[in-house]
């Protein structure tokens, strides 16, 4: 996948969040996904993992994934529902909440994003 703009986000990514592959724009930075850690109604914290994409960009499949390490191959899937996660999509946000654990030392979470399958 290419960064026609150089900018860093792979055209793909920047195509399905609605940005301009050409170079970022002043609002571009603000369609990123961004990742904040809050107190939850159980009394332990959750992680919430936004970001904007327009409902009318299709063609991309694309899934949040969780590990707790940065090892190629340890990353998993979040699906809704599943062990407390939600993912909501509010107009063009899309949100993920997780519940982290009391003793989890640190959680890494990506967006990942592909060609959808013909």
């Amino acid at each position: 996948m290419g960064d026609l703009g150089g900018d860093c986000p792979a055209n793909l990514l920047e195509f399905w969040l609605g940005t301009d592959p050409n170079g970022m724009a002043l609002n571009d930075e603000t369609r990123l996904p961004w990742l904040r850690v809050e107190s939850a109604t159980a009394g332990g914290f959750q992680a919430v993992f936004e970001f904007h994409q327009p409902a009318a960009r299709t063609g991309v499949d694309w899934t949040v994934q969780a590990s707790t390490t940065l090892v190629v191959n340890d990353w998993q899937d979040l699906t809704h529902g599943v062990e407390g996660v939600a993912i909501v999509r509010e107009g063009d946000l899309i949100r993920v909440t997780l519940p982290l654990a009391k003793d989890e030392s640190r959680r890494f979470l990506r967006l990942r994003v592909m060609p959808a399958a013909p």
